[in-house]
């Protein structure tokens, strides 16, 4: 336990250093990029207060390494992003005032990032590319640290549930930076942070565990027993709660304002490529299954109260049968008469 909760941290620490890396290279100095090592304090503090007070367990509904892990990362992509639409716009500008053919500054600066004299990355890629893979290998850790964390009060079929659903969200926010290469969109700064906020908004998702909980099923085939339907009554609020809870805020961080810019690209600013209007039903269509779930999970709670407060007929039977079973003396008179009339 306390093995995995270092070395996912360690991963953590690992990524953000080749962000840092990557902006050291790309960009001038800047006094304020030592605020960007706060998080990294933060998530050692954490480690350390994992490892020798919880023993390397983890928290149930939150994942506090992750969140200084975010707070590391996500200010050295906006840094990055922004980095490069100056580039783009100047680029830009001088195309425009010569009225020639011009090459990029992005394709001008060197293929490989070098830190400092004689200190190289082996990979030989462009600045831009760079950013490309900082951003994305954003949520392959998090998925790869939440799966190498410890599970914490979780069990192992929550965690499984836990992933696949961060493996959703996951590919709706990478293509969510497709937008940067549309015309209207890579030179436009008010969007370009439109999409940062949002895309920085719905990473949170990643530090709240909306799947812990239980989901009681009986098999197929069999009757579940009385003492088991007693027991899904009462789960079943609780995960309700805990599913209504995650709709939501899924609803609202990721797919609500995704759905709000596109539908802005798409009306304001002519943005209709095939892949942006996909992507633009796609998510329209989660909201309407979203909200049909939210109709299904209440009205399954209204007609799960209204069953806890009259009993059933069969119940009532089933009763009956019980208590005759227990003290038939309660219906001898009752046989006897019955006898009787059939004489």
């Amino acid at each position: 336990m306390v093995i995995s909760a270092l070395f996912t941290r360690g991963v953590f620490c690992l990524h953000c250093l080749v962000a840092f890396w990557t902006i050291f290279s790309t960009s001038p100095w800047h006094p304020l990029y030592c605020l960007l090592l706060s998080g990294l304090v933060g998530l050692v503090f954490e480690t350390v207060v994992t490892i020798h007070v919880r023993k390397g367990a983890e928290y149930k509904w939150f994942c506090p390494s992750v969140f200084f892990y975010l707070l590391s990362i996500v200010p050295c992509v906006w840094i990055l992003e922004l980095d490069m639409l100056q580039l783009r716009v100047q680029a830009k500008d001088e195309l425009e005032q010569q009225g020639i053919n011009f090459t990029s500054k992005l394709m001008k600066q060197p293929g490989n990032l070098t830190l400092f004299n004689g200190v190289t990355v082996p990979l030989v890629m462009e600045p831009a590319q760079w950013v490309v893979m900082v951003e994305q290998l954003v949520l392959f850790v998090l998925i790869l640290g939440r799966w190498m964390l410890p599970k914490g009060d979780i069990s192992r079929d929550e965690l499984s549930q836990l992933l696949l659903v961060y493996i959703g969200m996951a590919a709706d926010i990478i293509e969510f930076f497709e937008a940067f290469k549309e015309e209207r969109v890579k030179y436009n700064w008010m969007l370009i942070v439109s999409i940062l906020s949002i895309w920085s908004a719905s990473l949170l998702q990643f530090t709240l565990v909306l799947t812990a909980t239980k989901s009681v099923k009986s098999r197929a085939g069999f009757a579940p027993h009385p003492d088991e339907n007693e027991g899904m009554c009462k789960s079943c609020c609780g995960c309700c709660g805990n599913e209504v809870f995650g709709i939501v805020t899924t609803m609202v961080l990721q797919d609500g304002p995704f759905l709000i810019l596109r539908l802005l690209l798409l009306i304001e600013y002519d943005v209709n490529s095939y892949m942006h209007i996909f992507f633009t039903v796609k998510n329209t269509l989660v909201l309407l299954l979203m909200f049909y779930r939210l109709f299904v999970v209440f009205e399954y709670k209204s007609m799960t109260d209204k069953d806890s407060d009259h009993p059933k007929p069969d119940d009532a039977e089933d009763y009956l049968e019980l208590s005759a079973t227990e003290s038939p003396a309660k219906f001898g008179n009752y046989g006897s008469n019955a006898e009787a009339n059939q004489e």
